[in-house]
């Protein structure tokens, strides 16, 4: 498993973001880096639902990771959550979108997004570690997940 390098964020309490992409990604990293910058360049015009298959990355993430926009604000528990800001399916688009990671959350959230995006078939493209993480190349596994993953998404009323 890719270890990744998140320390620098975390010890300048940093925010932490990375890119999600729905179309493919060229292979050579030079190429793609052009593409993606191309994507966020279209992003912030983007007034479009956002794709289908982000909309059911973001059920998996949420339901492993409530969003920090579902939190009230003096809950406690805010603090554990490790999305950067919320509502989270307002950062995704038609051909992208964006997560925010909060300091505490970096560790445990970006294997778990990287693992998850890529099981859908998004790339996920660190732009602050120069990482590109393709679907079909990726070196994060489940066992770098620390905690379990959650398979199966239910609606938000059901808790059972």
């Amino acid at each position: 498993a890719a270890e990744l390098n998140v320390r620098e964020a975390k010890e300048k309490n940093m925010s932490y973001v990375v890119d999600l992409i729905v179309s493919p990604v060229p292979a050579d990293d030079e190429s793609a880096w052009k593409m993606i910058e191309e994507c966020r360049e279209r992003y912030f015009e983007d007034s479009k639902e956002p794709a289908p298959v982000l909309v059911r990355l973001h059920k998996i993430l949420t339901a492993q990771f409530p969003c920090l926009s579902s939190y009230e604000s003096d809950d406690p528990e805010m603090e554990n959550c490790p999305w950067g800001d919320g509502p989270m399916i307002n950062n995704f688009s038609s051909e992208m979108g964006t997560i925010s990671f909060a300091p505490q959350g970096i560790e445990e959230g970006l294997p778990f997004v990287v693992y998850r995006a890529n099981e859908l078939g998004i790339t996920v493209a660190d732009s602050q570690w120069g990482k590109i993480f393709r679907p079909e190349m990726s070196e994060v596994k489940a066992e770098s997940v620390s905690k379990p993953v959650n398979t199966e998404v239910k609606p938000w009323w059901k808790f059972w």
